[in-house]
């Protein structure tokens, strides 16, 4: 009878330990897209950065977390980092999503960068391409991606 209390023990927590990720409940909508990144130097050259993934997190009350993945902003940039402009305004139509946004620190890391604080952010998803422009600091920055 031991034996029998120890196997169903096991299988019990078995089946407890393989619960789905995908079965937690969730609030945020996530949708991701890959894309291009171009960045206006103040040498009035332009750096771009291919294959970028952008997430954008929608929240309720209308906002978003749009989360760029390993990005540099610059050629002397030492090395990449994920950055997030959080709450973003939106709104939701029959056919787009339109975004915009005015004097949101980003962060990355946990720190907030006020030194390039994002301004006049304006970005639309429409037929499943995402683009955004805003100005990064003093540096303006555009971003055209596809989901």
């Amino acid at each position: 009878m031991k034996k029998y209390f120890l196997l169903l023990a096991t299988i019990v927590t078995l089946f407890a330990a393989c619960k789905k990720e995908d079965e937690t409940p969730t609030t945020a909508k996530r949708s991701a897209f890959v894309g291009t990144l171009a960045v206006d130097q103040s040498d009035s050259s332009t750096y771009t950065q291919d294959s970028v993934l952008i997430d954008i997190v929608k929240k309720g009350n209308n906002t978003a977390d749009i989360i760029m993945y390993q990005v540099k902003f610059a050629p002397r940039m030492p090395f990449k980092i994920d950055m997030t402009i959080g709450s973003v305004s939106y709104t939701t139509t029959a056919t787009d999503t339109v975004f915009s946004g005015n004097l949101i620190v980003p962060t990355a890391g946990g720190i907030g960068y006020n030194s390039y604080t994002i301004t006049n952010l304006s970005g639309t998803i429409a037929n499943r391409n995402l683009s955004l422009s805003m100005m990064c600091g003093t540096n303006p920055l555009r971003y055209s991606g596809n989901y």
